[in-house]
């Protein structure tokens, strides 16, 4: 009800500046010029009212829209105090009138500019700040040029202002209209709504009414200024209708729009350095030159905060996947799956009176192959042997992990040692089939090295000891000139151990 009687209090403030405005004498009454004020400082009232019953970003947005309305408001107030003043004083009120009136710009560019990220960095606020502060040293130049331009000059440099202001609110009025098809939430889109209807009638009624000015105001002129403060209080003070709570760009749309929408403000300070380079060439060059510096400046912020997130999110998804069991790099099993599954293969072993197998891998003088080719290549080294492996384990049961570094283990449940071995055979000369080639290798290629250790009831058998009986087996294929494959049967320790020859590339593959 509050909301419904302050919209009918600016509707009546306006009549009553239509019936003064046609009943005064122009040249001396103030009455109007207050009215006037009445309207638009109930327009800002209506913004402040959603300011206040707002929350996070969208309260910027209001309060931003409400210094708008009040910049404007300051024209109107300058105007009464220089029509009290006279002289020097009223010369000086009027020329504060047509700068404030102007100073509407600043705030308008940041609604359209601004993102209203809570996440933007610091230092991005700072430079819309500075740049903010260039836009208003461009309109103190240009209008004070124009104001202390010699009698012969006024009008055209007056003309001139007049196209500079119905282009500059002829973008603000599509650039707005951008950012509400862009909007994402019901809440930004009745803002910008009411934002955009504001500025097109702005630029309608602005645009009749400087040129009526310079051949002289009808005494309707000024209420015809009262019409887009009447129609955003009327938009501001009603709810969102369902259009603007159901109807939503596509996300590809908002994204656009977003990356955007920061370009407005540099674009828009540069259009005015060079707009204002023909009065003050100096002036408008270090406006130009500052406008493409912090520009670029913002970029390289967002992008320092964007890589920064990306590394974060990176470590997360790592510490995930290694919470998870998962390597991050080979998508295998890490070894935190292998010390939480091993144990449990053995305690199953055992219950059913089953064989097991383990293997520890390791790929032959990888280190070299680092140091020769690089760790890149060597990552590249890694993911081939892992998927060659994988392709030569057949049964779905069997688990491949990454130990560390260049060593893997395998576990084989219900696998003899006998059978362990052949497996272990298949995983070497398919590493070798790979034909990677390692200079520093004294077989030419990248090959693989196997410890296996086996029991066939696995009475008592440990993780621990299991693990450590097949890199007893890995140890002895390595002294033994390395590509071949070792066993150690758990069941009987004290037994020699079995070893299969080097694999050759050309040689044909064991049958699993």
């Amino acid at each position: 009800m509050r909301r419904a009687g302050l919209w009918w209090l600016v509707l009546t403030l306006w009549v009553i500046h239509v019936t003064l405005a046609a009943r005064a004498d122009a040249s001396t009454a103030i009455g109007p010029e207050l009215a006037a004020m009445a309207v638009q400082a109930l327009a800002a009232a209506a913004a402040l009212t959603r300011w206040r019953r707002s929350a996070g970003e969208a309260r910027w947005m209001w309060l931003l829209l409400a210094v708008v309305v009040l910049l404007q408001m300051t024209w109107g107030a300058f105007n009464v105090l220089a029509g009290l003043a006279t002289g020097e004083t009223a010369s000086v009120l009027g020329s504060l009138a047509v700068f404030s009136s102007a100073l509407y710009l600043v705030p308008a560019m940041f609604l359209i500019a601004r993102t209203f990220d809570a996440a933007l960095p610091r230092a991005v606020r700072v430079l819309d700040a500075l740049l903010s502060v260039c836009v208003i040293g461009i309109l103190y130049l240009l209008i004070h040029h124009v104001l202390v331009a010699p009698p012969d000059e006024v009008k055209a440099n007056i003309a001139l202002l007049v196209h500079h202001a119905d282009a500059v609110n002829l973008t603000l009025a599509l650039l707005a209209t951008v950012r509400l098809i862009g909007a994402e939430t019901a809440l930004r889109r009745h803002m910008y709504v009411c934002f955009t209807a504001f500025l097109w009638l702005n630029l309608i009624a602005a645009a009749v009414y400087n040129r009526l000015e310079l051949s002289g105001l009808p005494w309707w002129a000024g209420t015809m200024l009262d019409v887009p403060f009447v129609v955003l209080a009327g938009l501001a003070l009603v709810a969102p209708c369902r259009w603007l709570r159901h109807w939503r760009s596509s996300y590809r749309t908002i994204e656009i729009v977003d990356g955007f929408a920061p370009i407005v403000l540099s674009v828009g300070v540069l259009t005015l350095g060079f707009s204002i380079s023909r009065l003050h060439f100096a002036a408008g060059l270090l406006v130009a030159i500052a406008a493409m510096l912090f520009y670029g400046m913002r970029v390289a912020f967002i992008q320092s905060r964007d890589h920064f997130l990306r590394d974060k999110v990176a470590i997360s998804n790592r510490r995930l996947q290694e919470q998870l069991g998962i390597d991050p790099m080979t998508g295998i099993a890490n070894r935190i799956t292998l010390d939480a599954r091993l144990p449990s293969l053995l305690e199953a072993a055992r219950t059913s009176h089953s064989p097991c197998a383990v293997m520890m891998i390791d790929i032959d003088h990888f280190k070299q192959y680092n140091d020769h080719f690089g760790h890149l290549a060597g990552d590249t080294c890694l993911l081939q042997v892992v998927s060659a492996m994988r392709g030569a384990l057949l049964r779905a049961g069997d688990l491949l992990a990454r130990y560390g570094g260049e060593e893997f283990a395998v576990v084989l449940p219900d696998t003899t040692g006998r059978a362990a071995m052949k497996v272990a055979q298949r995983l070497v000369h398919a590493v070798a089939a790979l034909d990677l080639a390692h200079p520093e290798s004294p077989y030419g290629r990248v090959t693989v090295s196997i410890g296996v250790a086996a029991c066939t009831n696995c009475n008592g058998a440990q993780s621990i000891e299991m693990l450590d009986a097949a890199d007893r087996a890995l140890y002895r294929v390595k002294r033994n000139g390395r590509n071949a494959c070792s066993l150690l049967d758990m069941d009987d320790p004290e037994s020699a151990y079995a070893q299969a020859p080097a694999a050759d590339r050309d040689s044909e593959p064991l049958p699993g």
